[in-house]
């Protein structure tokens, strides 16, 4: 059975990530940091080839999925969106705790109306996304693009893997650090029937020769295979061989 690979990567940092501030809908730029920081990573390991990049329309997403693969058009997925934050937007969590201090403390304990005063329920935001995710399953199945990358959001990342991705895990398991993500195995049918989703592996692959000292400076975690492919093994080398 014909399976595919979408690669969910992070967008690289922000100044807002830097001062810890909600940031959702306010469209604002990779920083110099961050920018830097992505350079580190693309000279020091290989994100997978891919015939198709998406992204969500935030400018720190386009910025970076044109970072990692500039010779892809980048094509976005309004649904892929970060999360509206309402009146949290731009505030930090000290702000919060000031400003809105019951409204903040309901929201942190979650439950899917859970929303910010003006802002996105948990419950609205997770639909959208799976309604995004989907879009881009059956345009990969129906077109037959065997790898495509996604530059999104961490939030996003974390609640899509949260909810669709095996093995399950907590929210909290995957967090995933800025400019690096998870590669995710599809399978069309099991898609559509039980909107499941296998969570493959960690991107990107850093180089044998990188040091424990330098990939510390890029958050890096070690490569581990989340589910059992060894039987997929040699169809997908084959393919990426063949193909891209």
């Amino acid at each position: 059975m014909m399976s595919y690979y979408l690669h969910l990567i992070c967008n690289g940092l922000t100044s807002a990530n830097l001062e810890g501030r909600y940031i959702g809908v306010t469209d604002e730029p990779l920083c110099l940091q961050g920018v830097r920081n992505l350079e580190g990573i693309l000279e020091n390991s290989e994100y997978p080839k891919i015939e198709r990049l998406y992204s969500s329309p935030a400018l720190r997403c386009r910025q970076t999925a044109s970072m990692i693969y500039p010779n892809n058009i980048v094509r976005v997925v309004e649904e892929m969106a970060e999360y509206d934050f309402g009146q949290f937007e731009n505030k930090t969590m000290e702000q919060l705790q000031l400003l809105y201090p019951k409204e903040y403390t309901a929201w942190l304990a979650g439950g899917a109306d859970a929303a910010p005063p003006m802002g996105e329920s948990n419950r609205d935001f997770a639909a959208r996304l799976v309604v995004g995710l989907d879009q881009i399953i059956r345009e990969m199945a129906g077109e037959n693009i065997r790898s495509a990358a996604l530059v999104t959001h961490g939030g996003v990342i974390m609640t899509l893997m949260t909810l669709l991705a095996y093995p399950k895990k907590e929210f909290s398991k995957w967090v995933t650090e800025n400019g690096m993500g998870f590669t995710l195995l599809i399978t069309p049918s099991l898609w559509m029937r039980d909107r499941v989703v296998e969570a493959y592996g960690l991107i990107p692959r850093f180089y044998a020769d990188v040091t424990p000292e330098l990939a510390n400076t890029f958050g890096v975690r070690d490569m581990v295979r989340l589910v059992d492919v060894s039987q997929k093994q040699d169809d997908e080398e084959n393919w990426e061989d063949s193909s891209l």
